[in-house]
């Protein structure tokens, strides 16, 4: 999964067998967990930083709305999908 900015990709992360290909800014900026992990991730010293993410509430689709809230993208929120 990417999403497109224009960017390289400087950080993936896995979810399940979904890998996203996503930039560190609009993450750390908007979640703090993420910021923890990503903080941590990069002190290994790798210019990509990957991340597998285990245990996550509604997998790799419920994840992927996070993202695009992080990305600042608009969504309709429902019972469904939330």
């Amino acid at each position: 999964w990417f999403y497109t900015t224009g960017l390289l990709s400087d950080i993936v992360l896995e979810v399940e067998q979904v890998s996203f290909h996503l930039h560190k800014f609009p993450l750390v900026s908007r979640s703090g967990r993420l910021a923890k992990l990503i903080e941590n991730a990069s002190d290994e010293g790798n210019k990509i930083c990957c991340i597998q993410l285990h245990d996550i509430p509604g997998g790799a689709y419920a994840f992927e709305l996070a993202v695009k809230f992080c990305y600042g993208v608009k969504m309709e929120l429902t019972a469904s999908n939330v």
